[in-house]
């Protein structure tokens, strides 16, 4: 109960401290500053609520972009989806993953990524959703997609960029500078540090969980 309570406490007096800093007003010759919620960094989108959706949604943004470049030119080709997804890999995937080495990933996050990645491999597998006459959509399951394009889950490609950067830091101070670090004010007490957070399962995961076709219905008249 004494821990719970000073847990308790501390969220408190965090989240009051984030309510005081955001509160607080700058001026420059009585003329109001504005405030940045969001900012690029060394190409990277900060969020100034220590949050990694920003970085991740303009990483979305770049990669479809490319996505939808370099399947054109595939297309044109008439490249083997083998070589597509090498493309993917190479081209897009770096693009979409720009930065996450040092995410904590939350469960929306994933499934964000995921919806992106199947769709990809539905696309460069010349799998496209198919309607039906009675107006539903037919997906093609992705684990058969991602086979076909040589493609693993979009899991183990993250796993394996977080395992690289981690085995790269660990050896040298800044690592440990970062682990004594106390977490910003404001910060959600249940939040954990990027190199605090497990992904080594991921790199073992061989198949995602997708039974059979998914089936949509389409209301629009």
């Amino acid at each position: 109960m004494c821990k719970t309570n000073i847990r308790k406490n501390q969220q408190r007096e965090r989240k009051h401290a984030a309510s005081v800093a955001q509160a607080r007003v700058f001026t420059i010759d009585d003329i109001e500053l504005k405030k940045v919620e969001n900012f690029k960094y060394l190409g990277r989108q900060i969020s100034s609520r220590d949050s990694d959706f920003p970085a991740l949604f303009l990483n979305l943004s770049k990669a479809r972009k490319r996505l939808a470049r370099i399947s054109r030119l595939l297309a044109r080709e008439g490249a083997s989806p083998e070589v597509g997804g090498k493309f993917y890999v190479a081209a897009i995937l770096s693009v979409l993953l720009y930065g996450s080495e040092s995410w904590v990933w939350s469960v929306r996050m994933l499934n964000t990524v995921r919806g992106f990645h199947h769709r990809a491999a539905r696309t460069l597998a010349g799998k496209r959703p198919r309607r039906r006459q009675d107006g539903i959509y037919v997906y093609c399951p992705a684990d058969e997609a991602m086979q076909i394009c040589g493609l693993l889950p979009v899991q183990v490609y993250i796993a394996r960029r977080r395992k690289h950067a981690l085995t790269y830091v660990e050896k040298r101070p800044i690592y440990e500078l970062c682990k004594t670090t106390p977490r910003s004010a404001g910060t959600p007490s249940g939040t954990q540090f990027w190199w605090e957070q497990d992904l080594s399962h991921w790199i073992e995961l061989q198949k995602d969980e997708c039974p059979g076709a998914r089936v949509i219905q389409d209301d629009r008249v």
